[in-house]
């Protein structure tokens, strides 16, 4: 019975110690010795871990603004359908016939993570603007160009930890 109780505490800190362990870091001021922003893959404790420099962010020393620390994905959505925070549906899903026109600012991809402010969810996700990255336009969210955040999608699952740096 000791040793099975032993087995399963030991298992269980091993959990522990891996969960904190985050699959992408997201760097709001870039990649620390990166070229243009892009998805990148590194590895860490063996795990695959996605740097992203981020192409566009909550505005700059103004709320609401990107939250730093540590996130976890919640939800991810194909073509996600956009909602305003009273609820109202705007737009979606994405058209890339339509282009730059459509009202949809999600893109193609959206990564929900586990932090809401004032009706607001937290997400990475694509851009009906690709020509505004970089920059400072979005109320809190990460967006990237579609064709990078639909790489970070396919390689991401829900559950996976998100530490959003300075």
């Amino acid at each position: 019975m000791r040793t099975i109780l032993l087995g399963l505490v030991l298992s269980l800190m091993s959990l522990t110690v891996q969960a904190k362990v985050p699959t992408i870091i997201v760097y709001l001021g870039g990649v620390p010795n990166a070229g243009p922003p892009s998805p990148e893959l590194e590895f860490l404790d063996h795990r695959p871990i996605f740097k992203c420099a981020v192409g566009m962010i909550g505005k700059y020393n103004k709320i609401p603004h990107t939250p730093t620390g540590t996130f976890r994905v919640i939800a991810k959505v194909v073509d996600p359908v956009y909602i305003d925070v009273n609820g109202v549906k705007v737009a979606g899903p994405f058209n890339k016939e339509v282009g730059p026109t459509h009202l949809n600012v999600y893109g193609t991809r959206l990564i929900r993570l586990n932090y809401a402010r004032n009706g607001r969810h937290l997400c990475i996700h694509g851009t009906n603007e690709p020509w505004l990255i970089p920059g400072y336009v979005s109320h809190m969210c990460i967006r990237m160009k579609n064709e990078e955040v639909e790489w970070l999608f396919d390689r991401v699952k829900v559950g996976d930890i998100v530490e959003i740096v300075p």
